[in-house]
């Protein structure tokens, strides 16, 4: 059909923009809640620990749905799958708009957790249907959605609620979920992946694939580490600027995040060092540049300058560790890409949830001062794993850079 997208027209930077906006959005879905916690809580007169319960109910259904929906990235109609996911996060997020009491709200979020992940089937299509000499900027391009959909979320989801209340958030993005499903569904090609095998086989293959392929080992442990220092920093920086002598309230905290923006800003930037062999190398320099901010970082107790510094640090270490993380694992084995990513994204999960657990305990030892030394540690870990495999990794994506077709 005229218009419609096919697997050997690659993909323009239109193309990428629109599935950077879509990832953004399906990402997005995740954090609505986190500025309106303590206001739901108090509507429907609970604690405000307890109004905490409604992130742990995303973020599971979140787990879930990207090891149970996203590896059929690399068998199904991908058309289908990431409209049909969009539609049913339209459904869900529509219930949370309207849920009559806390448990129902609980069990619709969720829903929205478990079927907002078409932006990690998404992703790794992109990779796919890119040409293979623009592929690492590609890439960055739809990483860069998923970093701004967060920071979107956070940022403006306070000020819709204030306008119209709580719930109608959640109408607002059930209403952006439709509209992508209308705009993505000419863009996306309807040929399935090539992967042809049993659903119980394909969800056990994302552990055999991650065991089998060469070198994503390295690959996970990298990212795993970037992330839990990552979380340290993020979840510790609300008690930090929360108490003396900063003292900030919640809006005053989240404007701080928006540093995060200057990582998107450089997202295809990174994803083309990639494509001109030098991405394995400044990969060692993005780690470097986390172990500087978080050591930056453990001088801002009492410096706002020194904290969003170290913010901006972090955001820009952050993103480039992803993007040529990704970048690499999507290179090592094409036609696994959307299993690999599953096992990327649950690893990443498994350490981001040990990092905020960590941060907690750090904070209570040695308060920032400690939160921060032990983010450079989980830095200097993931800079030693990469040392340690950099020439066989530099070696590996030469090699798949240098082929023409998949």
């Amino acid at each position: 059909m005229a218009g419609e997208k096919t697997e050997e027209q690659g993909l323009t930077t239109a193309d990428a923009l629109l599935f950077a906006a879509a990832a953004g959005v399906a990402v997005g879905n995740l954090y609505w809640t986190q500025p309106l916690l303590a206001r739901i809580a108090e509507n429907f007169g609970v604690q405000a620990s307890v109004g905490g319960h409604l992130m742990t109910a995303t973020q599971v259904g979140y787990a879930l749905g990207i090891l149970l929906l996203v590896p059929l990235g690399d068998m199904a109609n991908r058309r289908k799958l990431v409209t049909t996911l969009l539609a049913l996060c339209a459904v869900s997020l529509v219930i949370a708009a309207f849920a009559p009491h806390f448990g129902v709200l609980g069990l619709s979020l969720a829903l929205v957790g478990f079927t907002t992940v078409s932006g990690q089937v998404i992703l790794p299509m992109a990779g796919g249907l890119a040409a293979p000499q623009d592929r690492g900027r590609i890439v960055g391009i739809v990483t860069s959605g998923v970093v701004v959909g967060i920071l979107f979320a956070r940022t403006v989801s306070g000020f819709i609620a204030n306008l119209a209340g709580w719930r109608s958030i959640y109408i607002v993005a059930a209403v952006l979920n439709i509209i992508l499903i209308f705009a993505l569904r000419k863009r996306i090609p309807t040929a399935p992946g090539g992967v042809r095998m049993p659903y119980p086989k394909l969800i056990l293959s994302v552990f055999t694939e991650a065991r089998r392929v060469k070198n994503v080992g390295p690959v996970l442990l990298i990212g795993g580490f970037g992330f839990c220092a990552l979380q340290l920093f993020w979840t510790a920086i609300t008690f930090l600027l929360a108490a003396p002598p900063f003292g900030y309230n919640t809006l005053e905290i989240g404007l701080v995040s928006l540093v995060g923006v200057a990582g998107a800003l450089i997202a295809a930037k990174v994803g083309g060092l990639m494509d001109r062999g030098v991405g394995i190398p400044a990969q060692g320099c993005f780690i470097a540049l986390g172990v500087a901010a978080m050591l930056v970082s453990s001088l801002g107790s009492h410096s706002i300058i020194l904290v969003v510094l170290a913010a901006l640090l972090m955001s820009l270490s952050f993103q480039g560790i992803g993007i040529l993380n990704q970048t690499t694992l999507f290179l090592l084995a094409p036609k696994s890409r959307s299993r690999l990513n599953t096992a990327f994204v649950v690893n990443n999960f498994i350490f981001a949830a040990f990092g905020s657990t960590l941060a907690a305990v750090l904070w209570d030892y040695g308060g920032w001062v400690m939160v921060s030394l032990g983010g450079a540690a989980s830095l200097l870990i993931a800079l030693s794993v990469w040392a340690c495999a950099k020439k066989n990794l530099k070696a590996a994506t030469d090699a798949a850079r240098g082929e023409k077709t998949e």
